[in-house]
């Protein structure tokens, strides 16, 4: 059932409403046509991220929100009024059922900002709907249903974009040229990091109580039906592996996809191994919230290190590598590059040829985090471009893969001690240096790693060209390629 509001006809300003990226220039012929060339979008789950998304599309020109939708229709109310504040001047119909939405002739485009398991699904859907999608971060909730996402854009000649934004950074473009000009020699190793506190989920003593304005079976959809053992209905889904990838998928995308692009952009890598675990705190989720990952990529490796935790008990702070504590630092043979700038080897920053000591100028990148991703999924839409190298689904695809395999290696793990963890890194000097810095931080919140020990993760070989796993433990590895899909919320074989 929708319910549309009357708006204004006019606008009078966007109170309150964050500045958007500014859409390159339209040709003339688009400029001309105003209002009826616009991109008629749909926004489909309004939690955090679609909230943030409908904000910035309401600035964008070019594109005209017509609908929103979400299961929760708190979530929708709470968008409608936003926009009423905002004297939004269009009409906007709120859904509970994302078909419905994309039923509607007058969306050509929708943003897909629902729960992780709902991603890949939504975009099949729209795609056989004829409409384009922007599907957030990771475009799946494993391999199987984003290998299906990209097969779905390329039947229905859709465009279809991932919601990794940085690769819209154009500061990101010339640290990757600059990394492989060899102006630091060759490239040794890439590290990702991602340090940010959360809390304890605290412990449910029974399921969680539903909210009344929530349908639960439209929000479940692909998803297992079981209990719900949280304290707080929206967004903990992330720490369940029914609904969620943890931490590595949620934010890993983001610093992957970044430690990817800094090797080259190479298929995901042929072996995979987890060294991680849940920590601190004795809560329900199910995913570690301090780990790293050994990721041996030919030639150079890439290491990824996060946490949940903080630096020391009763400090709200949490850690960082190079002044790193969202991204990823490419080490090369004469020094690396972190964040915004390029560093030697004893960690002072590198002067541009020319600087002199009255006027230093040091070598620095103009990030900007990708402000102009919505921006170029628009303009996409508009000219019809179904392949945006850095915007495509599939590079999306490729980059998630690398969360879903170090899942993979994480769920076939079990508790081992340091020493049998320290056997399995010990040929690769930057995964034994990750490792020590996870025992100290451990170490300062009072965690003896040999105590409270972590899960060892098996050792998961990946063919990326098949896209299976492969070895001694490929049965029970490739279980995780996929799932089991409630109908009628099913991920087919064939779109």
């Amino acid at each position: 059932m929708s319910s549309q509001l009357n708006r204004r006809d006019l606008i009078r300003g966007a109170v309150g409403w964050a500045t958007a990226a500014t859409l390159p220039a339209w040709p003339a012929r688009l400029r001309a046509e105003g209002a009826h060339s616009d991109v008629r979008l749909g926004i489909i789950g309004m939690g955090g991220k679609g909230s943030a998304h409908l904000k910035e599309a309401a600035k964008l020109p070019g594109v005209r929100i017509v609908a929103i939708c979400d299961p929760d229709t708190a979530q929708t109310d709470k968008a409608i009024a936003a926009l009423e504040k905002a004297e939004y001047p269009h009409k906007v119909a709120a859904y509970q059922d994302l078909r419905k939405l994309l039923e509607k002739k007058d969306v050509d485009a929708v943003i897909v900002a629902t729960p992780n398991h709902w991603h890949a699904l939504a975009g099949i859907w729209a795609c056989q709907a004829g409409k384009d999608a922007y599907v957030e971060k990771p475009v799946s909730h494993n391999i199987f249903e984003g290998r299906k996402l990209v097969e779905a854009a390329r039947k229905y000649k859709r465009v279809v974009h991932h919601g990794i934004q940085r690769r819209s950074d154009l500061g990101q473009k010339e640290v990757c040229e600059y990394i492989k000009s060899g102006a630091l020699g060759k490239l040794k190793h890439v590290q990702g990091a991602f340090f940010r506190l959360r809390e304890d989920l605290g412990k449910a003593t029974a399921p969680v109580a539903l909210p009344p304005t929530l349908n639960y079976d439209l929000w479940l959809g692909p998803a297992a039906e079981e209990p719900l053992m949280r304290l707080r209905f929206h967004y903990e889904w992330h720490w369940f592996w029914n609904t969620g990838n943890g931490e590595i998928g949620n934010n890993g995308p983001h610093q992957l996809d970044l430690a990817r692009r800094y090797l080259g952009d190479p298929l995901p890598a042929p072996r995979v191994l987890t060294v991680a675990g849940r920590f601190l705190y004795d809560d329900d989720a199910q995913t570690p919230n301090t780990g790293f990952i050994f990721y041996d990529f030919p030639g150079a490796p890439l290491i990824h290190e996060f946490t949940n935790l903080p630096i020391k008990p009763g400090v709200k702070a949490v850690g960082n590598y190079k002044g790193v504590k969202e991204g990823a630092v490419a080490h090369c043979e004469k020094g690396y590059v972190a964040g915004a700038f390029a560093y030697d080897n004893t960690d002072k920053k590198l002067e541009e040829p020319g600087s002199t000591p009255e006027k230093k100028k040091f070598k620095s990148f103009p990030l900007d985090n990708g402000k102009l991703h919505l921006p170029n999924f628009i303009a996409a839409v508009k000219g019809r471009d179904l392949l945006t190298p850095q915007s495509d689904v599939e590079v999306g695809h490729l980059s998630t893969t690398l969360c879903h395999l170090a899942n993979t290696s994480y769920r076939l793990g079990k508790e081992q001690p340091s020493a049998a963890i320290l056997e399995q890194v010990k040929g690769c000097a930057p995964a034994l240096e990750a490792f020590e810095r996870m025992k100290s931080h451990l170490a300062d919140l009072g965690i003896n790693i040999d105590e409270k020990k972590a899960v060892l993760g098996q050792w998961v070989q990946y063919d990326a060209k098949r896209e299976v796993f492969t070895g001694e433990n490929a049965g029970a590895a490739n279980k995780y390629l996929s799932r089991e899909y409630r109908k009628p919320y099913v991920v087919p074989d064939k779109v």
